[in-house]
């Protein structure tokens, strides 16, 4: 009886897996698995994941092994136990499709959508900056389709590349449906300064060591953040949503490494698209200064000002990256609120084309019959509003307050039928006194 190993120590120190590319749309993989013992026959658990892009129906041939789903890892994996004899080894092969390659297609699609977003404001004001981020986004799919063949047969490479090249298509996806509001942005881009980011690795063990080294950027890195990466390859975690470094490197005893990664510094926000969300704020509130959203744009005007000097004082405060990449996410959310305001603003002055036309010499006073104060309006509504909901919360439990409207109800049957009653009866009293004197007018003229 051949003695069983376990899945664990068997499988994570004596199986080996490699990657070999197949001939068209597919790709072989070579399984290894061996038995350590001198003596011993043994029972070998293989297991190994797929990558988590493989479905079941990938997998064209499994090589004898089972196939089964990992809820927890989120991935297919296959399965098999073989014997081997003392210090024998096992080889299989199994045959996957290539699902790491960004067809054509794929590429053009986002180009012509790029070019036909930007066609939409051709003529606004927002058009040269857009076309900046336009020309960008065209330069990174071409790095994109040359990336993709420089990575030739190394598969575990590719299907890196693959995970980053797809999560990078998929922001300028949206970079592109928001090409008018991100084109300050790119012109901004340019004059952003870079730090020295830098990465430590040790290895603690007293034997020579050949690793993998890989390190999680923050959250807000993108692949176009990196200037130089210093020798690492950049991949790209579905499940954290972030990009990571990563290479393989060789370490001596005892020995520590470091690395500096030249990276943009992106946690600042430029003074420039500062001065640019000011000067638009102020500009189209001078646009709405003679409308009825006056008041309006002005609350809208003050809080982008409000959170553009709270950036500025922030940044001024701070020294170190450190404290720059722990300040960021806040001035993020202040900056995505000034962007914001900003469009509501802009919007105003589409409304106002719509529905009140100005003419040439419109003036402070000289505004026509029908504008109004929209923030009076809207105000008034919701007093009546907050009203009715004092009433029905303060003093009515919501128990009660079916009961009430039903009294209601029947209080105005009642008290319509009482009203038109006493009508009634009035009425019939006026005929009576009208019919008597007829009546009596009558007898006098026949005596």
């Amino acid at each position: 009886m051949p003695k069983r190993g376990s899945i664990i120590l068997i499988a994570a120190a004596f199986f080996i897996g490699a990657f070999v590319p197949g001939a068209g749309a597919a790709i072989k993989l070579k399984l290894m698995a061996v038995n350590p013992s001198d003596t011993q026959k043994q029972l070998v658990p293989i297991k190994y994941f797929l990558p988590k892009e493989i479905r079941k129906e990938d997998v064209t041939d499994t090589g004898g092994m089972q196939i089964e789903y990992d809820p927890k890892a989120g991935c297919f994996f296959l399965y098999k136990e073989v014997d081997l004899e003392a210090k024998a080894t096992a080889t299989l092969r199994v045959t996957i499709a290539d699902k790491w390659d960004i067809s054509p297609e794929d590429i053009d699609l986002l180009r012509s959508k790029a070019a036909e977003r930007l066609k939409t404001i051709e003529k606004t004001d927002q058009y040269p900056t857009a076309k900046l981020l336009a020309d960008k986004i065209q330069a990174r799919l071409d790095d994109i389709a040359n990336s993709q063949a420089q990575a030739g047969n190394d598969i575990v490479k590719k299907i890196e590349l693959s995970r980053v090249n797809k999560e990078i298509m998929s922001q300028m996806d949206n970079d592109i449906q928001a090409m008018d509001y991100l084109g300050d942005l790119a012109h901004t881009d340019d004059d952003t300064s870079t730090v020295k980011y830098a990465i430590d690795a040790d290895n603690p063990s007293d034997e020579v060591v050949d690793t993998r080294v890989t390190h999680f950027l923050p959250k807000e890195i993108k692949p176009e953040n990196i200037i130089q990466p210093a020798g690492f390859s950049l991949g790209y975690d579905s499940d954290s949503g972030q990009f990571y470094l990563w290479k393989n490197e060789t370490f001596q005893p005892k020995e520590k490494k470091h690395f500096e990664v030249e990276i943009k510094d992106i946690w600042r926000v430029p003074e420039k698209l500062l001065e640019s969300y000011r000067k638009d704020a102020e500009l189209v509130l001078k646009r709405l200064e003679v409308t009825k959203y006056k008041d309006l744009a002005m609350m809208m005007r003050n809080d982008i000002l409000r959170d553009i000097n709270d950036i500025e004082t922030s940044q001024g405060e701070v020294t170190t990256l450190k404290e720059r990449i722990a300040l960021y996410p806040i001035n993020a959310q202040r900056e995505e609120r000034v962007r914001k305001n900003l469009e509501r603003m802009k919007a105003l002055l589409g409304e106002m084309a719509k529905q009140d036309p100005a003419p040439a010499n419109t003036g402070p006073g000289k505004l026509g019959k029908g504008v109004s104060n929209i923030l009076r309006d809207v105000k008034a509504l919701e007093g009546i509003r907050d009203f009715s909901q004092v009433l029905v919360k303060k003093f009515i439990p919501k128990a009660e307050v079916w009961r009430v409207i039903l009294d209601t109800v029947v209080f105005t049957i009642v008290f319509t039928f009482m009203v038109t009653l006493i009508w009634a009866l009035r009425l019939n009293k006026e005929d009576s006194k009208k019919l008597k004197k007829v009546e009596k007018a009558k007898s006098e003229k026949t005596t």
